[in-house]
């Protein structure tokens, strides 16, 4: 590159900006191109990737996005290394950077990392229901730090990868099935095997419930007052919350029955009075 000084650009401005035009521009040219190419990449990646069924919009914007702000910067490389740069010296100076910015966002790169992790394993997508950090519900959107999911009640609920994965994830969508389970307690004096037996032919009455594995009752806990007892049954994930609310009425009903029942038995006949004259 020329080196201006006022002499130069005094006595004849229009030569030196000529000079200076002719060494800069081919830098402003490769600079327009690159970013021209960049989105068009772009563009045409979400068109080629948009049909295919395993990608959703979320991964499809990712991978765009990448892809073009990579083209920016070996556009950005070579119209510096157009202008006089030394490509060593700038690679070297982008390492650096990144050092001092990795360790500057490193919260931001775990939030990142977990981001990348969700969309290469497919731990959640969208329509899925989940059960993380004590929440549970359908997810929405998956961003690039957060999931939005709704929970039964209808409220939205903005949950940060990194925390999620720190927790685990509960995905019922790809599971399928999933098990049913519900507890209750018996005290001693219930007839424990009739309400057993109430319950079991609940479950199996219920059209939710799946013929295998089939449903059972088994004890949970024994204690000086009571014993637990859980209820298993085997339904499609969409009826999960629904069937269990729908079990603990039903038990709740039975358990009162039977001690409506055991209030209620007829005391046994009293023997007829003795004549006085035997």
């Amino acid at each position: 590159m020329i080196e201006p000084n006022a002499e130069t650009i005094t006595t004849n401005p229009v030569n030196y900006l000529l000079t200076a035009l002719i060494q800069v521009g081919p830098a402003i040219l490769i600079v327009i191109v690159g970013y021209y190419v960049a989105r068009n990449v772009r563009a045409m990646l979400v068109r080629r990737l948009t049909p295919i069924p395993a990608l959703d919009d979320g991964e499809v914007r990712i991978i765009a996005n990448v892809v073009f702000w990579a083209l920016l910067l070996i556009t950005a490389l070579i119209a510096m290394a157009t202008l006089g740069f030394r490509v060593g010296n700038l690679l070297t100076f982008i390492s650096i950077a990144a050092v001092v910015l990795v360790i500057a966002f490193q919260q931001s790169l775990s939030s990142f990392t977990a981001t990348v992790i969700f969309y290469v394993f497919r731990v959640v997508r969208a329509g899925d229901y989940i059960e993380t950090m004590n929440q549970e519900g359908i997810v929405e959107e998956v961003h690039m730090f957060h999931s939005t999911l709704t929970r039964p009640d209808g409220k939205l609920v903005s949950l940060p990868h990194n925390k999620m994965l720190d927790s685990g994830v509960v995905n019922r969508t790809k599971a399928g099935v999933v098990t049913a389970v519900v507890a209750f307690d018996l005290a001693y004096g219930q007839d424990m095997a009739v309400i057993t037996e109430r319950v079991l032919a609940w479950m199996y009455d219920d059209p939710r419930t799946l013929p295998a594995p089939p449903p059972g009752v088994t004890v949970d806990n024994i204690t000086v007052l009571s014993v637990r007892k859980i209820a298993l049954a085997t339904v499609e994930w969409q009826n999960l919350n629904d069937f269990q609310f729908d079990l603990k009425e039903a038990i709740a009903e039975i358990v009162a029955q039977d001690r409506v029942d055991s209030a209620v038995k007829p005391l046994a006949a009293a023997p007829p009075p003795r004549d006085r004259d035997e």
